[in-house]
């Protein structure tokens, strides 16, 4: 399986440089965009990002269950994207507002605690986002591969595209997705907490 998918970061290295440009983009016009915020604006994220921030919150189940409903949702959005002729535009924008998320994220860390915010990003939102990220990362790029692909027979070889190896081929990438996304839940569960302590001292 390793060797298989090692073989596969070899053969789609341009897409996931594209997927990873994509991310950095979003990163940048996150941050870009936070510098356009009001003080009224800011006020408001600055309460969020306290409450959001606050052990209660981290530890609320209904906060984990939200999140990994959510990041579920979305890997099964990537997947009918990934077998559609529309997919790679709409794949391109979540990668895009994902990278967005985080830039935003980063920029309102260190309005908030100054210095020290960058040891709440080190310390609670990048463990928080990176299995994430690395999932999307992934299975976009596997999109990408099976939505060209669909492209590709359906316009230019004119051939018919086995659904069950596509099928077959997409659901190892999202099992490995969402084995990452579990992992994350896991760190949100049982780390987070112990993290922002340490943050937050």
């Amino acid at each position: 399986m390793l060797t298989r998918f090692f073989n596969h970061l070899k053969t789609y290295r341009f897409i996931y440089l594209f997927n990873l440009g994509l991310l950095i983009s979003g990163f940048v016009f996150g941050c870009f965009i936070f510098t356009k915020q009001d003080s009224a604006s800011l006020d408001s994220l600055n309460e969020l990002i306290r409450t959001v921030l606050s052990v209660d919150y981290i530890k609320d189940p209904a906060m984990i269950q939200n999140n990994l409903a959510s990041n579920i949702f979305l890997v099964f959005t990537v997947f009918f994207l990934g077998v559609s002729l529309a997919g790679i535009p709409l794949l391109a924008f979540i990668l895009f507002t994902k990278g967005l998320q985080v830039g935003f994220s980063c920029m309102l860390y260190i309005e908030v605690y100054a210095l020290k915010g960058i040891a709440g990003i080190l310390l609670t939102l990048i463990p928080f986002v990176l299995f994430e990220l690395i999932a999307f990362l992934i299975l976009c790029a596997v999109a990408y591969e099976v939505s060209l692909s669909v492209w590709m027979t359906s316009f230019i070889k004119k051939q018919t595209l086995s659904l069950k190896s596509v099928l077959n081929h997409f659901l190892n990438y999202i099992l490995i997705a969402l084995a990452l996304i579990f992992i994350s839940t896991l760190f949100k569960i049982y780390l987070l907490p112990l993290f922002y302590q340490f943050f937050s001292f």
